[in-house]
């Protein structure tokens, strides 16, 4: 069951251009909602290909090759492919991805991208460089930036001059409000009384960052 983000499913379909590829960030606290509400997207649209791929948290055994392999294995999970992913570089791996995001209404969702490649300080700029010249010649195409730390985002992203005027949709990713409660809970609601709602919620560590009522991870 997924309640609410009505607006925000509304945002980023929108930003959907049949001229070029969209570039989206979406940012807020841990467990709030962000990777339910992107794997959502594909059931609020028309013919729309979601591929996810995600970074777990710094490890100082991982190296920056390992790292690589590792997200290849997603790559390679994600557009079904029989063999292993070139990635003897982030450049030659994310080069290849954009290779493979051949269909429109593909949106290719990066999540934690705050812990992306942490041992490779010039990532950014790969990035960037990959962006302009390969994903966003890519019409009805769509990236969705994703993370928890808002203050990387806003330093790498949205205040990086190379980014600055290329995000299409910033969205910081709030608890559901309270308004929204009936849909979450449907009938029940009518069923179970007011001080019984109230205890539940409190009692529940996320009730503040809404990931219960949100449908979050």
């Amino acid at each position: 069951m997924f309640a609410g983000r009505k607006k925000e499913i509304k945002q980023l379909l929108d930003s959907f251009s049949r001229r070029k590829g969209t570039l989206n960030v979406i940012r807020g606290r841990r467990r709030i909602g962000k990777t339910r509400l992107i794997k959502e997207l594909p059931n609020f649209g028309k013919n729309i290909t979601l591929r996810y791929l995600t970074s777990s948290p710094p490890d100082a055994k991982v190296t920056d090759a390992e790292e690589r392999r590792q997200y290849a294995e997603q790559v390679k999970s994600q557009f079904e492919l029989t063999y292993m992913p070139p990635h003897s570089s982030w450049r030659e791996l994310f080069a290849f991805i954009s290779d493979l995001c051949n269909e429109k209404k593909t949106i290719l969702a990066i999540d934690e991208v705050n812990w992306l490649a942490t041992r490779s300080p010039g990532f950014v700029s790969v990035f960037f460089e990959l962006w302009e010249n390969q994903f966003t010649q890519k019409k009805e195409f769509m990236i969705i930036l994703s993370g928890s730390l808002s203050s990387w985002i806003e330093e790498n992203i949205l205040m990086n001059k190379g980014f600055v005027g290329r995000v299409s949709v910033a969205i910081t990713l709030k608890e559901l409000a309270l308004n929204e409660l009936p849909e979450f809970f449907g009938s029940r609601i009518r069923k179970t009384p007011t001080i019984d709602l109230v205890k539940m919620l409190s009692a529940s560590k996320c009730f503040r960052c809404g990931a219960k009522i949100s449908g979050g991870t």
